[in-house]
Parts: structure tokens; sequence; C-alpha cells
């Protein structure tokens, strides 16, 4: 086979690799990062579970497929891709963080609470889960508040 030859083989074999291959998860990353519209996240989501079928272990690969089905509305399709992340790796705080946040949208403070504690016990060097406890905390007490002056009467005389 000639130089010539070779070359041309390697160039077209170029073109020939499926996209899914050539695509690695720091380029999925990316994509997702400047993904604006619904039809850019779909098709971010296209390959990257074309990627996952391949490496389906990989956790960044996972995290990254349950924030675009957030971003997609797939709440509860997320929240279990959030729960496998948490059983397979329990040191990591950021699934807990993401979980914690999908409860508070469904009105959860309490199980939000549980999580972001937890995520405190598995990383205590995490900022952001003490940002976001913290902020639990303050809607606790409103809410708390706020039924304690439903339930206040005007003082009866003695």
């Amino acid at each position: 086979m000639s130089l010539r030859s070779f070359i041309g083989c390697a160039v077209l074999s170029c073109f020939i690799v499926p996209p899914s291959y050539a695509t690695d998860i720091s380029t999925l990353q990316t994509r997702a990062a400047a993904a604006t519209s619904q039809e850019q996240i779909s098709r971010v989501l296209k390959d990257l579970n074309e990627y996952l079928h391949e490496s389906a272990e990989n956790n960044s690969g996972l995290f990254l497929k349950a924030r675009l089905l957030e971003k997609t509305g797939q709440a509860s399709e997320a929240e279990a891709i959030y729960q496998q992340l948490i059983e397979q790796n329990p040191q990591v705080p950021e699934p807990y963080n993401n979980l914690a946040r999908l409860k508070v949208a469904a009105g959860d403070l309490d199980g939000a609470q549980a999580l972001l504690e937890k995520a405190i016990r598995s990383n205590p060097s995490f900022a952001t889960v003490y940002d976001n406890l913290s902020q639990i905390y303050v809607a606790m007490a409103r809410d708390s508040y706020g039924k304690a002056i439903r339930l206040e009467t005007p003082e009866q005389p003695i």
C-alpha cells in the first residue's frame, strides 16, 4: 500500500466514523451549556443517550442527562437518575443537591432538607449545599411564621 493510499484511507475514515463515537463527555457538556432552545437540548440529549449506550456507567454523563431532562420538563426521569447516582456514589454531594432542588420545586421542603443534610455529611466542604440548606431553613421559617399568624386569635379578656 502506497503512502498516498494510506493517507487517503485515513482521511476517508475520519468522515465515516459516526458522530456518537467521535463525541466525548466534555464535548457533550460544552454543547449542553451552549444549548438555548428545546431543539438543541433534545439533540444533545439524543447524542448523550448514544454516548451512554457505549458508556452506561459514566457518572458525568448520567449527571448531564439528568440536568438536561430537568430542562425539558422531565423531572421524574431526572429524579430517578439522581437517585441512582446517589446510590452508586453516596460521597458525591452534587446529586443530593440537584435532587433537593427538584424536591423544593415539588413543594417537599422536608425532603429537600434531608437530602441537603446528607450532602453535607458526604462532603462538608461543598459550599453550595450550605447556601441551599439555609434557603430551605428560611422558607420553612417563613411557612411556620405564616401558620402562626393565621392561628393567632385576638386576645381574650381575662
